[in-house]
């Protein structure tokens, strides 16, 4: 990385996350209407997959700022009290008209449950994106494509204008609409240095049956794809030459609670090690350990820097 350099600028969405524990796949909404059901732990967070890579970032000692778009509402104003607390640097977009997104997450067994208000990140404008000033950055992030709608079709126009400038790396998240975009996708693949989906994404992107194919389609266009396989571990796809190289990462054991932000914790590390050089393992086995540590909680893993990472794993080793 270039020391004279700003070092990474996020594009993505940033909402409050509310998390709700204690609804087991046995819940039914028609059969439970007019009654009151407990919850076993409740938490409020300031989220998005977007953010939650800055968090985490942060956490790390990352030089990071970015852009997403909130509500001049109540919970708009909760997020920028949150962000001075921390001074978590942004170019935060601020209209009073939109209102700032909401998540509702219910962790159900290893999976979960979305309930998603996309009101700011949606309307999120390529003119509010200051495309100009992230040529100046080590590395762009660019997150949750499905959830900026109205961005999608500059997406592609600003991984060309970047490519070169700097690095980038690429996570669409989950396509509410299921229509998944395949030829817009893989044809934004071209210009990404690092693709990071979750199973179900590169599936579903790819309209393959199995794992293998997908990574194969995805590889021809990426020359770095590193899928996040949950409780099954990750595995990498290296191209160098036309030459592709793969690499499985074991999941690390755990006690597990909620797998929410886990692919936003594992991009984070990943990213991390990737612009430190280190290897194709290296940056495997840090962005599980990250990914492990944010599912023993409910809610957000409150890191304590890549130092608790690096314990984390000496600790599992």
């Amino acid at each position: 990385m270039s020391s004279n350099k700003p070092e990474i600028f996020v594009i993505g969405d940033i909402n409050i996350d509310l998390s709700l524990k204690g609804i087991g796949r046995e819940f039914c909404f028609s059969e439970n209407l007019g009654r009151e059901i407990n919850l076993d732990d409740v938490s409020l967070e300031v989220g998005g997959s977007g953010f939650n890579f800055v968090k985490i970032g942060n956490s790390m000692g990352l030089d990071i700022n970015f852009t997403g778009k909130i509500g001049d509402d109540f919970f708009g104003d909760y997020i920028n009290g949150y962000l001075k607390r921390r001074k978590i640097k942004n170019r935060l977009i601020k209209s009073n008209k939109v209102k700032t997104g909401i998540t509702v997450l219910f962790p159900v067994d290893k999976d979960r449950i979305y309930l998603t208000y996309n009101s700011g990140s949606k309307n999120l404008d390529i003119k509010e994106v200051p495309v100009e000033d992230i040529k100046n950055y080590n590395h762009l992030h660019y997150s949750s494509y499905y959830l900026l709608e109205k961005l999608q079709e500059h997406t592609i126009e600003i991984f060309k204008y970047l490519k070169n400038k700097t690095t980038i790396s690429f996570d669409t998240g989950i396509d509410p609409k299921n229509e998944w975009q395949k030829d817009n996708i893989l044809s934004i693949l071209e210009y990404t240095d690092v693709f990071l989906p979750n199973r179900a994404e590169a599936l579903n992107i790819t309209k393959s049956n199995n794992i293998e194919d997908a990574l194969d389609v995805l590889s021809d266009y990426c020359d770095l794809v590193v899928l996040k396989l949950g409780s099954e571990g990750s595995v990498a796809v290296q191209k160098n030459n036309k030459k592709k190289k793969k690499i499985f990462m074991p999941p690390f054991e755990i006690e597990f609670r909620d797998n929410s932000c886990c692919g936003d914790s594992f991009n984070a590390g990943f990213v991390y090690s990737y612009l430190r050089g280190e290897t194709l393992e290296e940056s495997l086995k840090f962005a599980s350990a990250c990914g492990a540590l944010q599912a023993t909680k409910l809610g957000n893993y409150n890191f304590k820097g890549k130092k608790d990472i690096y314990n984390f794993i000496e600790r599992r080793n």
